[in-house]
This record gives structure tokens, C-alpha cells and sequence, in this order.
């Protein structure tokens, strides 16, 4: 994102020209501060699909864990569709394949493996898709030095994800962490919170849970 540096934004007329209208200068001093405000948005905000990219390439790179969720689709294939706990050893139960282990693999690793289980013996060319619908770990990502996943640790809070992740960056808003979290099927609560507060012991830390998200903006300035 490119910043663009305050003095481009405002122009001050010499002192020869005071006797400007007050009219005048304020119509200037506002689109002034308003071509401001577009600017400083830009940086703020991350564009839908930057966050969705990111995003996306986190849970590419995901390593299935213990108590994941995961979604098995077969196409044409309804009987072989379901939904999967992976247990305590990082196994799953799967139609026709019985118990195998998918501990630490990637989903297209995991699609693989039961592609090649159900070709070569029950169906030919099938096509597989495995998403996760439940995470046991934590995705952060934004200005942190090491974004991606973190172990879900019960009592793992904000600041204990941001210090696993390597910091922040130089140019992270520590006053706008948002943690964002499914509540239901369709519904997500997105949690503010400001590490600047936190470090001084005027706010609490915030506990994480299993599939939470964190995102660290980049900061105004």
C-alpha cells in the first residue's frame, strides 16, 4: 500500500493573502482534510480481496490438527460426503476406508490420500474436495513478522498469539487488533481490541478459542 506523505494534502497561503474570505478557506481546508481522509483510508483498510488472499494462503498451507472439522465432498458421490472430527491421535473414520491418519497433512494432501484410497478399489477418477469447517488453531495475520497459523493453546490470549507470531511489524496499529470469531453457522463477532491499553494494564487481555482469527492493521502513519 502506498503512503502518501500529510504535506500533499495541504496547501497554506503566504501571509500576503490573508485577506482571503473566511468562506474560501473554509471550503479549501475542507476538501483539504477530506482528500486526507480518502488517503489515509486507503492505508487503513485492506481491500476485501487482500484480506481474502491472505487468508486463502493461510489455510493452504494449513496442517490439519486434532479436533479439526473437515468436509469430505465426493463428486456424484453423496454417501461418501461428510463431515469429519479428527481424533486425539489425528485419525479420521471415513466411509468405506475405515481409520487412517491425516495429522499434519495439507487439504490437498488430504484429498490426494482419499483420491488414491477410493481409486484403487472402489471408484474410478474420483473427485475429491476437502475444506476445513472447524479449526483447532488460531490464524493471525496482517503486520506481525510471522503470519499464519498458532497451536491453540487453552488460555492463549491476543498478546500471547501477537509474541508466537514474532511482534509486530514497525508499521502494526497495536490499537486496532480485531479478533474475529464464528458464533454460529452464518455469524461472525468481531472482538476490538488495543494492545497499547492492554500492555499498560488499562484494558484485559483478550482469551482466544479454537478458529479464531486475528488481523493487525497497518497503522495511519
Amino acid at each position: 500500500m502506498k503512503r502518501w506523505p500529510l504535506f500533499r494534502f495541504f496547501s497554506f497561503p503566504p501571509l500576503s493573502m490573508h485577506r482571503t474570505s473566511a468562506s474560501t478557506f473554509r471550503i479549501s481546508a475542507f476538501f483539504s482534510l477530506l482528500l486526507l481522509f480518502l488517503g489515509v483510508s486507503s492505508l487503513v483498510y485492506p481491500a476485501p480481496a487482500e484480506l481474502a488472499l491472505a487468508n486463502n494462503q493461510v489455510i493452504e498451507d494449513y496442517r490439519i490438527g486434532v479436533n479439526d472439522l473437515i468436509e469430505v465432498v465426493v463428486y456424484e458421490e453423496p454417501d461418501l460426503s461428510a463431515k469429519l472430527r479428527v481424533s486425539g491421535g489425528g485419525e479420521i473414520t471415513y466411509p468405506l476406508l475405515g481409520r487412517f491418519n491425516v495429522l499434519g497433512m495439507t487439504v490437498n494432501e488430504v484429498e490426494d490420500l482419499i483420491r488414491t484410497k477410493l481409486s484403487d478399489e472402489y471408484i474410478r477418477n474420483p473427485q475429491v474436495r476437502v475444506s476445513v469447517q472447524e479449526f483447532s488453531n488460531v490464524i493471525i495475520y496482517g503486520q506481525v513478522n510471522k503470519p499464519g497459523m498458532l497451536d491453540f493453546k487453552a488460555g492463549m490470549t491476543v498478546l500471547q498469539a501477537i509474541s508466537k507470531a514474532g511482534g509486530f511489524t514497525p508499521i502494526a496499529s497495536k490499537g486496532r487488533v480485531t479478533v474475529v470469531r464464528d458464533v454460529g453457522e452464518k455469524e461472525k463477532q468481531v472482538i476490538k481490541v488495543n494492545l497499547n491499553h492492554i500492555a499498560k494494564g488499562d484494558d484485559e487481555d483478550v482469551l482466544l478459542k479454537p478458529g479464531d482469527t486475528i488481523v493487525v492493521p497497518e497503522s495511519f502513519f
